[in-house]
């Protein structure tokens, strides 16, 4: 009976312990190392390691951490007469308030 992985063509290079040259094969297991034809794929070979995702994990924080100190600053309200100018609060006195009493010049 034809069996699909005897038709498939594969290459290996062995593992981290027992590596070799590549070599093509046609069977379910490499000629050299005996390694099988789902193993070459498995996803256990692509763990992250701890360091890598302490790593990761650290980018994600200080990211965030820049981006919400950034819209606090950016939507962050500003004092009286003060308005909003490239990210920061300029005083800005407003020219129709009534000047006070003793700075008028007409009495």
């Amino acid at each position: 009976m034809f069996n699909r992985t005897s038709a498939l063509k594969w290459k290996c290079s062995g593992t981290l312990d027992n590596p070799h040259p590549q070599v093509r094969n046609d069977g379910d297991k490499c000629r050299l190392c005996g390694r099988t034809y789902p193993d070459e794929f498995s996803v256990s070979n692509n763990k992250l390691s701890k360091p890598a995702i302490a790593g990761i994990a650290t980018g994600i924080v200080v990211f965030l951490s820049i981006a919400s100190y950034g819209l606090y600053h950016k939507f962050q309200s500003c004092p009286p007469n003060h308005q909003k100018q490239d990210n920061g609060c300029v005083y800005a006195p407003n020219i129709f308030d009534k000047p006070d009493a003793s700075g008028e010049i007409f009495q």
